[in-house]
């Protein structure tokens, strides 16, 4: 027996495969999680904070620069 093979023919896959499926729904995750994220971030929670308190931008600028100049600091361990 022989079997002709066509290149050109491709799966039939309809719109609503599971690959599809799961790449839209990691992508609406994704966003959330992302967006999420941002808004719990310490940086972004401290400096509404402070905005909310000093009412002065100059305040949240060098409370940001002061944490990013602690974080390099090494801690001393005993």
């Amino acid at each position: 027996m022989q079997f002709k093979e066509n290149a050109n023919v491709q799966p039939y896959q309809s719109e609503s495969s599971p690959n599809r499926r799961n790449f839209i729904a990691g992508l609406w995750h994704g966003s959330f999680l992302a967006f999420g994220m941002a808004l719990t971030d310490p940086t972004t929670v401290i400096s509404a904070f402070v905005s909310n308190l000093a009412g002065s931008t100059v305040w949240v600028g060098g409370l940001s620069n002061g944490l990013t100049a602690a974080g390099a600091l090494p801690q001393h361990a005993r």
